[in-house]
């Protein structure tokens, strides 16, 4: 069906429809251009494209209702979260503000504004070089991560734990900042009282990286 999308030439006119006067048709065609970039990463291509980017994160400053928003923001972070998964560590694109303000908004969002954006940290944590991560981390990334790992759902709490893990390995600032947020009592609460699969992350977390007299930045062997 994506490809049947992309054939017919009506993407530039679904793309046109994200300036439309009506939030339903807005929503319409996020809806299809975050379903285009779930597909392959030649149909990807089509809306890897910083134009495009900017007229989403335009639509993200809609003044629509608080639902219509919300299901907006949810559609433009399963966007961005497949894009991320093909591009190159280093693509300028990592530096587009959409990122940050996706993260910046995640620690008021509903419960799947927030799930959409922990695949979408997971992702970048995984494929974005170095340097983007760092910027992620200036804009807000932690703070998203701390809602996430205190969500109701579970992928938002297992995503939110394994982006932990991962950025305390590579970015030694991420602990002391961390314990700033009060991650580590938010971990302590949850210790037993979360998924079996989450659990294992948990006590790695509070076990290796935020017990200094247990040393910080021991390896574990939880995978």
């Amino acid at each position: 069906l994506i490809q049947v999308v992309l054939d017919c030439g009506v993407l530039p006119t679904v793309v046109q429809f994200l300036n439309h006067s009506s939030p339903a048709v807005v929503l319409g065609a996020c809806r299809i251009l975050a379903n285009i970039a779930s597909g392959e990463s030649n149909q990807t291509a089509h809306v890897r494209d910083g134009d495009l980017w900017d007229i989403m994160f335009g639509v993200m400053h809609f003044k629509f209702s608080a639902k219509i928003k919300s299901d907006i923001d949810k559609e433009v972070c399963f966007f961005m979260s497949n894009l991320v998964i093909d591009m190159e560590k280093d693509d300028p694109l990592y530096s587009h503000p959409i990122f940050h303000h996706i993260m910046s908004i995640v620690p008021h969002a509903s419960a799947k504004v927030v799930q959409e954006a922990s695949f979408l940290a997971f992702n970048m944590v995984q494929e974005a070089g170095e340097a983007a991560v760092a910027t992620l981390l200036d804009n807000g990334l932690l703070g998203a991560i701390n809602k996430m790992i205190g969500s109701p759902i579970t992928e938002s709490r297992h995503n939110g734990l394994v982006v932990l893990k991962n950025l305390c390995k590579t970015y030694p600032r991420v602990v002391s900042e961390a314990e700033a947020l009060g991650i580590e009592e938010k971990l302590t609460e949850m210790d037993g009282h979360v998924d079996e699969r989450s659990q294992g992350l948990v006590n790695v977390l509070i076990g290796v990286y935020f017990d200094r007299e247990e040393g910080v930045g021991e390896e574990d062997e939880y995978e």
